[in-house]
């Protein structure tokens, strides 16, 4: 097996292949839009035209920076049938000045409506798209920083609808969650491993270790008590504005960061814009080789899911030949118990300083397991070598676009300068991509 990682900008966009024949080929998000455009799209249309085929496309999540390459993806398919279509009746018409995507068996993705019904999802569109309007005008960086995730959000949602219906019978014909009878992608809690949870590709093994239902559950109530609480602070507030005609159409930051937002966003906000919460989550195998795929998902739902698969050891621990590090390495997401649990020969971390992703105490972390351990214990894991991989660096064009990025992938990378001295036969010289991609072989 191998895992080719695309300079996604701050997002993910895997390719795994396996390595027996027939080959099989699942794609796990595609990143940025922008980003997809160059470095992936050039590299799955050498694919098509080998006459390979992508088995499965994986949207782990609405996430924009996860789902707006995979819609770029599916909107190239559109212009080359267009040009089908067209080329019928006009005979010289050129075709797209693009490389036409591989054929796709099928997609697995749980768009946000679903998740947490239509009722309640309908709704949340336009009062996100609202705030985050709002609360960019703020001068307060922590609140501009919420404005950001918001949009983020709206747009995935909407990438998230247009790709639904892309897909459908009326326009691609591509099948979607065709393993779960085109219902949510999910992890039972307990019995007996339903067929959608260990789903094969040839040689290759997928187990699904999460959203859960509980997931789905927990992210529905609150999502209703965000849009419930939301609703009210912007009534309050435009009727603020309304009191104060100099300040109409300007959003003082005085009155953007107001009380009555903080009180509705607070921590339920960063809980319930955490489309993370019902991220998708596989472990994929062949032969003894293992990749934890994991999304933006978190350290809890992870251990979980192994667990619901038997695949923590008697120690309660997994040793894995890839880890994708869940949220570009964010704390919020990576906890220590996760540490303690599962280690890898290969720590894939997808992100470009943005949001100081990855973090760099996580980077820390997951290096003094291996080398040092916890609490005199010694190192965790087989002792054999090690290896960071970075999908992107302080010289990459989109991180050097912004001097907080640029500052943070250059304090990563000097971090891990430092934890190499005298451990290099342990600690392998890490990758930072600068553009395109790199293949790991597991």
């Amino acid at each position: 097996m191998k895992v080719t990682a695309f300079h996604a900008a701050d997002g993910d966009c895997c390719l795994i292949e396996s390595s027996k024949a027939p080959k099989r080929r699942i794609l796990i998000d595609g990143g940025r839009k922008a980003a997809y455009e160059a470095n992936v799209r050039d590299v799955l249309g050498a694919l098509r035209t080998d006459g390979v085929k992508l088995d499965l496309v994986c949207v782990s999540h609405i996430d924009d920076d996860h789902i707006s390459g995979v819609l770029r993806l599916v909107e190239d398919e559109v212009e080359w049938r267009k040009f089908e279509f067209l080329k019928k009746s006009k005979p010289t018409k050129k075709p797209p000045a693009l490389a036409r995507p591989p054929k796709i068996g099928e997609v697995w993705h749980n768009g946000l409506f679903r998740l947490v019904g239509d009722e309640s999802g309908h709704s949340t569109q336009p009062v996100l798209s609202t705030m985050a309007t709002i609360l960019a005008g703020s001068d307060n960086p922590g609140v501009r920083q919420v404005a950001s995730d918001l949009d983020d959000l709206v747009n995935g949602e909407l990438s998230s609808m247009e790709l639904t219906r892309r897909l459908s019978t009326e326009q691609l014909g591509i099948p979607l969650n065709p393993r779960s009878n085109g219902r949510l992608v999910k992890r039972s809690a307990s019995g007996p491993l339903k067929k959608s949870e260990s789903v094969a590709f040839g040689s290759l093994k997928l187990r699904l270790l999460g959203p859960s239902q509980d997931d789905i559950d927990n992210l529905r109530v609150k999502w209703q008590e965000f849009i419930a609480k939301s609703k009210t602070a912007l009534k309050n507030l435009h009727a603020a504005m309304l009191a104060d005609e100099q300040r109409l159409g300007t959003l003082s930051p005085r009155i953007v960061a107001n009380p009555i937002l903080d009180q509705s966003l607070g921590e339920g906000l960063s809980q319930v814009t955490e489309a993370n919460l019902a991220s998708l989550m596989l472990l994929v195998e062949e032969g003894g080789a293992t990749a934890l795929m994991t999304g933006d998902g978190v350290s809890s739902e992870i251990i979980e899911g192994l667990k619901r698969h038997k695949k923590l050891d008697t120690a309660g621990r997994m040793h894995v030949n890839l880890l994708k590090v869940q949220h570009h390495g964010a704390k919020a997401n990576v906890d220590e118990a996760f540490v303690r649990t599962v280690t890898a020969d290969n720590y894939l971390f997808c992100g470009n300083g943005a949001h100081t992703n990855p973090e760099l105490e996580v980077v820390e972390a997951f290096a003094t397991a291996r080398l040092r351990g916890f609490d005199g214990g010694g190192p965790l894991g087989p002792a054999r070598p090690f290896k960071f991989w970075f999908t992107s660096a302080a010289t990459t064009p989109d991180t050097t676009k912004t001097q907080n990025r640029r500052k943070h992938m250059t304090a990563v990378r000097d971090l891990v300068t430092s934890l190499r001295q005298g451990h290099t036969a342990k600690m392998q010289a890490p990758t930072f991509l600068k553009n395109g991609h790199f293949t790991i072989e597991l």
